[in-house]
């Protein structure tokens, strides 16, 4: 029993020559600190387990720790003996969530005894609550539980939508249990060994499946036949816990294969598109222009290409052969034949899906479409994958005379050793002769610098694909940029001459002279950052935000709404009512500063009232940012106002491993959102699946601002109106987070 003063004890002694007395001892003092309702106790207890106590009287008189054994092997210590912490408070709750440590001294389980994040199924094991006084007297109490039968479970649902003659992939996830699962799908045994020895099974209509030795099982392959693949997956665990799930796999030979819309592609397209290296992670970016017929087919092209993973630049033709296909919900398909000729030889085929947008009806032309790779899956994969926006082109602009006058452009990716950089530069050119120019060079984590342009020139815009060579001279040498014109304001630039992922945005400036005159009335800024350790040189965290500011023609910038997605956290009108004072810099029209505070500086190089093209960077903090500032134009903000069915897509994302949605939504009149989505990534693609309907409502915390909020919090997308035809959005909680844009 529990001892108490004045209890009497009786030792007997042995000593070293084998003689032995009986000693008596009375209980003097009591260490009253005992825990007292230990729960998880008995048995049938969860894998992950949470712990919880009763703190004795006078509890903040000790301190604590927690301990759990199993087979006399110590499994989790909070703290750790011997870890240079004596205990923890009764300050901390008297609960300790399974793999979470109160004291965040990283004490977290880590012994080998553990197997797939959790306890072993059917074992016993004990767990101690021990109170320290301030003499390091020791009062324990300890209980004993057993777990329960391992809960080994399947996702239910279905796999969702693969394009027919599409390369497919998809991946089940086993849950509980313990040890490895073996799969088998529809009768056959799925061997571990990895995707190079995927093997067939019956009814797969082209499909495989394998397992990497893990809980998950992958399908991949070509489906051949329009229709429903049935399939019955089960799996077992170690100790023989078994679960069965049925799946289906819908088929489908449209409606992007119909080329019901067709029509809608007809002219020269002009296409920037980022992506990712699987291998490594190294990005890419390409240019390109082709000519769609209007029926489904595509007669020529060009295209350049970069990344740090080249040994060159890469450039060459679009084949004849090239198809697309564009259904009657405007989500398509696209089929590219190409050709190497620069950099390398070659040919290759990539495949995408895509999505139109389609403000005037079936019978108009596309002005613009989404794409998102959808190849590189299955046993084969292409090893990359990426996101493309493409415009309809005015071929009439594809003259020497488009770049007379001044251009600002963004270079945005990354470095030949991966690290982020960019920049925002700006010329004066007549008659393909670079009179003057300038540029703010920012690199995560380094400091910030300029570049002064010495002279440089265009060549003559090919007629057919507005594809022009630009060469930029400076005291420290000169780069090469291929340019793609897609009409007199508007084009893209890659960078050439070194090897690296750095593209960006082209804008014709529409005035001479820039100063506070130009900035009036409302605006949307949008922009995507990184957050750079320059110690180990990767990145730690992502930022994607928008905002509606107001301008007040004196150079001040006003903060009226503000959503942001900082690693997966949603934090909505935080920063109302800040301000920012821009400079311009009378020697180079249209570049002017923003202080942010601290290290940051915001570089904006505009081209129009309100419109600017954006970076900052806090190079002590490693920072780098960039984005858009854009004249809000829509005035209106009711639901009728801006309904009406949008492309969307992101802009170019931060991480290798996003899967990057494209798609439509019909934004309607009554406050719903509907629509289709594309997913495309590394090593995943899911074409055309139905977004379930929502509703939105108008930010009532920030009104007046375009600003308008789909779901809520953590399932919400947060929106700001920037024309009566486009949005600027985030997904609030996504991580890494993004920006996407929707487009009529």
């Amino acid at each position: 029993g529990t001892p108490v003063v004045g209890d009497t004890y009786t030792f007997k002694v042995t000593y070293a020559d084998g003689s032995s007395e009986n000693l008596n001892a009375a209980v003097t003092g009591v260490l009253n600190a005992f825990a007292t309702n230990l729960s998880p106790a008995g048995t049938g207890v969860s894998l992950t387990p949470n712990f919880s106590w009763d703190y004795p009287s006078s509890a903040s008189s000790y301190v604590y720790q927690f301990e759990l054994d199993a087979n006399n092997q110590t499994i989790w210590e909070i703290p750790q003996k011997h870890g240079g912490s004596n205990g923890f408070a009764s300050t901390i709750s008297p609960f300790i969530t399974w793999d979470v440590d109160p004291t965040n001294s990283g004490d977290l389980p880590s012994s080998s005894y553990l197997t797939s994040g959790g306890l072993h199924a059917n074992t016993s094991y004990d767990w101690s609550i021990a109170a320290y006084d301030a003499n390091m007297n020791e009062a324990q109490v300890s209980v004993n539980f057993i777990t329960g039968t391992a809960s080994l479970s399947l996702p239910a649902g279905n796999t969702g939508y693969a394009l027919i003659n599409t390369l497919y992939e998809q991946s089940l996830n086993a849950s509980g249990g313990s040890g490895s699962g073996v799969f088998t799908v529809n009768g056959t045994t799925i061997p571990q060994t990895g995707i190079g020895n995927a093997v067939s099974f019956t009814g797969n209509d082209g499909l495989q499946a394998y397992s990497t030795g893990s809980n998950t099982l992958y399908i991949v392959g070509t489906p051949t036949t329009a229709g429903n693949v049935s399939l019955t997956v089960s799996v077992i665990d170690s100790f023989s816990d078994t679960a069965n799930q049925t799946y289906t796999l819908v088929v489908s030979s449209g409606p992007g294969t119909t080329g019901a819309h067709n029509s809608l592609l007809s002219g020269t397209y002009v296409c920037k598109f980022d992506g990712y290296n699987d291998s490594d992670g190294s990005r890419w970016t390409s240019l390109s222009s082709f000519v769609a017929n209007g029926s489904g087919g595509i007669s020529s092209g060009v295209w350049d290409m970069n990344s740090r993973d080249y040994s060159a630049a890469y450039g060459g033709t679009i084949a004849s052969s090239s198809t697309y296909s564009v259904g009657a919900d405007n989500m398509g398909v696209m089929t590219m034949h190409t050709t190497q000729t620069v950099g390398g030889t070659g040919t290759n085929t990539n495949t995408f899906a895509i999505a139109v947008n389609d403000a005037n009806g079936a019978t108009s032309t596309a002005t613009e479409f989404r794409m998102v790779e959808s190849d590189d899956v299955g046993a084969s994969p292409t090893n990359q994958h990426g996101t493309g926006d493409c415009y309809l082109a005015s071929t009439s602009a594809f003259a020497l005379s488009t770049f007379n006058g001044g251009l600002v452009f963004s270079q945005n990716g990354e470095s030949g050793s991966g690290v982020p950089e960019g920049s925002l530069i700006l010329l004066s050119a007549s008659s393909g002769t670079v009179n003057s120019g300038y540029a703010d060079q920012l690199k995560a984590g380094s400091a910030d610098s300029n570049l002064t342009f010495t002279g440089g020139s265009f060549s003559t815009p090919d007629s057919t694909y507005g594809r022009s060579t630009l060469t930029l001279n400076a005291s420290g040498g000169s780069g090469t940029f291929a340019v793609y014109l897609i009409d007199a304001n508007r084009g893209f630039v890659l960078e050439i001459s070194d090897q690296k992922a750095q593209s960006g945005d082209l804008r014709k400036q529409q005035q001479s002279s820039y100063s506070d005159a130009n900035l009036s009335g409302p605006a949307v800024f949008y922009n995507q950052e990184y957050f750079w350790n320059t110690g180990s040189n990767t990145a730690f965290g992502y930022k994607g935000e928008i905002n509606q500011v107001s301008f007040n023609s004196a150079g001040t910038m006003t903060l009226n709404a503000d959503y942001s997605d900082i690693n997966g956290t949603y934090q909505a009108n935080t920063e109302t009512g800040a301000t920012g004072t821009f400079t311009f810099d009378s020697s180079n029209p249209g570049r002017a500063t923003v202080p942010f505070g601290g290290s940051e500086i915001g570089y904006f190089y505009f081209f129009d009232h309100n419109s600017a093209l954006y970076m900052s960077s806090t190079f002590a903090g490693g920072d780098l940012a960039s984005g858009w500032l854009e004249p809000q134009t829509q005035t209106t903000f009711t639901d009728a106002a801006v309904a009406g069915n949008y492309m969307f897509g992101m802009l170019p994302v931060l991480e290798p491993t996003t899967s990057i949605p494209i798609g439509e939504i019909s934004q309607l009149s009554n406050g719903t959102f509907s629509g289709d989505v594309t997913l495309g990534g590394q090593g995943s693609f899911s074409y055309d699946q139905s977004i379930a309907s929502t509703t939105y409502a108008w930010d009532t915390t920030a009104p007046n601002t375009g600003s308008f909020l789909e779901g809520s919090g953590s399932s919400g997308t947060s929106c700001i109106v920037i024309s009566s035809t486009k949005d600027a959005c985030i997904i609030n909680t996504d991580n890494p987070p993004s920006v996407m844009i929707l487009q009529q």
